[in-house]
């Protein structure tokens, strides 16, 4: 039988790599006393000027509702 390991995969390593750029981002970003998550909403009216919720929300990557 084939055995698998899951901290060998690529998708683990990406996620540990993900998990470890927004822990670094969190920590620059606490000097501004903001979190990344309000970042992303932050760069994307930048990228966007003013727009809908709905395109903001598709342009991080995020439900609408969750933008609210």
């Amino acid at each position: 039988m084939l055995e698998y390991d899951f901290k060998e995969s690529i998708g683990y390593s990406v996620a540990m790599a993900n998990r470890a750029l927004r822990k670094a981002l969190d920590a620059e970003l606490e000097h501004y006393g903001i979190t990344f998550s309000q970042w992303q909403v932050l760069a994307g009216l930048a990228l966007e000027g003013e727009t809908s919720q709905v395109k903001l929300a598709e342009l991080i990557g995020i439900e609408g509702p969750t933008l609210v």
